[in-house]
């Protein structure tokens, strides 16, 4: 529980009042590399802080997993509408390696945002990070050829090229296997070091 009120507490300080409450409500889940914590049509009922590990949102379209996002240690990870809305989606979260993750469901996120104003504060502020995080990837991939994709993500998220699973990279930047392998190889691609 420690390291939950120590990430959220890198945002805003937490009241020792709002800290009991955390640690009332937090579960906490080790869990495997592909574990799977929501499925597509399901509802999100959890907000995940990363304590160790990397999670993944994805969805498929046309039996293809398309990345939308990763969350690391420190971060928050959720499927946006789904939680809020408290309806079904699209995305499903899963670990990409072994993991340890701190939950709320979205009963207590609700008790906890209306009676911790900074509860409230530091959850919008996860939740900017994401959003900012995801339009930033969004512009830098709009119509951008393969390589300047590539050179975004090394200079921005070069953890992600390190820890993450080709096939999750390939699938967040929007290029095959074959096109980020040629990249990685700078007798091929002397410009992507």
């Amino acid at each position: 529980m420690i390291t939950l009120l120590a990430i959220l507490n890198m945002v805003s300080p937490l009241s020792s009042a709002l800290s009991r409450e955390i640690t009332r409500f937090a579960r906490c889940r080790l869990i495997g590399s592909k574990t799977k914590l929501l499925l597509d049509g399901q509802i999100c009922d959890n907000i995940y802080f990363v304590e160790s590990g990397i999670l993944r949102v994805y969805y498929s379209n046309n039996s293809k997993d398309i990345t939308s996002s990763f969350s690391m240690a420190g971060q928050a990870c959720v499927s946006t509408e789904s939680f809020f809305k408290q309806r079904c989606g699209i995305e499903t979260i899963q670990a990409v390696c072994k993991s340890k993750v701190w939950f709320i469901d979205h009963e207590q996120y609700l008790y906890l945002s209306a009676n911790y104003p900074e509860f409230k504060d530091i959850c919008r502020t996860f939740l900017e990070n994401c959003h900012i995080a995801r339009e930033r990837r969004l512009q830098a991939m709009w119509m951008q050829p393969a390589l300047h994709r590539y050179k975004w993500l090394r200079e921005n998220w070069p953890e992600v090229i390190d820890k993450i699973p080709g096939k999750y990279v390939c699938s967040y930047i929007g290029i095959t296997p074959v096109m980020l392998s040629r990249l990685k190889n700078p007798l091929i691609h002397p410009s992507a070091i």
